[in-house]
């Protein structure tokens, strides 16, 4: 997770996925934004994997109040 990232404003974050090549995590596979986020979001301060799943945390979201909150999965 990268929550400082400024891809949509500043800091409203951005998550990179890596994939394991030849015993090493050192190949960008993809960078993730939210295709809702704004400034201050904050997308990328938490993130927990499982299997295929990854749910990333966005604390600065505001879209049900000030800093409410949201989670998004992929």
């Amino acid at each position: 997770g990268a929550h400082s990232e400024s891809e949509n404003g500043s800091a409203s974050g951005a998550v990179y996925a890596y994939q394991k090549q030849n015993s090493s995590w050192d190949h960008k596979e993809q960078k993730i934004i939210a295709t809702d986020g704004e400034v201050s979001d904050g997308f990328g301060f938490a993130v927990s994997i499982d299997g295929d799943s990854v749910i990333v945390g966005t604390p600065g979201d505001d879209d049900k109040g000030d800093s409410s909150g949201s989670i998004y999965t992929y």
